[in-house]
């Protein structure tokens, strides 16, 4: 296991997608959190993004994260439905590698048209 994956739950579930970036307690158990909730600014767990958020956020990763993800198919769903229903905000820093990391998951044409829509 990577130690970046120690904090991935492959257990964890939203939206009909398994699989997320979950705190921990401080003796190694779950923290019981709802994946959509944007805990805002200086809250607990996340920074202005919810477990949808910080689970894209690998800068270095994304190989591992499509593979944790189920492949390259499941990546790309999870992903466009993450987008689509706006669990992931774009504009915002943690989320600024979501979209270029469509190329990992083989689907640059994806990642080159959602860049030209929220630069438009």
């Amino acid at each position: 296991m990577h130690s970046g994956q120690t904090l991935w739950n492959a257990d964890a579930t939203s939206d009909g997608f398994k699989g997320f970036v979950v705190p921990r307690n401080s003796d190694g158990t779950w923290v019981d959190i709802d994946a959509k909730k944007n805990w805002e600014s200086w809250k607990n767990y996340f920074y202005e993004g919810s477990s949808w958020t910080y689970s894209y956020f690998v800068p270095h990763q994304f190989r591992i994260l499509v593979d944790l993800c189920g492949g390259k198919v499941q990546y790309t769903l999870r992903l466009e439905h993450a987008l689509s229903h706006e669990l992931i905000e774009y504009f915002n820093e943690p989320s600024f590698l979501a979209i270029p990391s469509f190329n990992y998951a083989d689907r640059p044409d994806r990642a080159a048209f959602l860049d030209a829509q929220t630069n438009a």
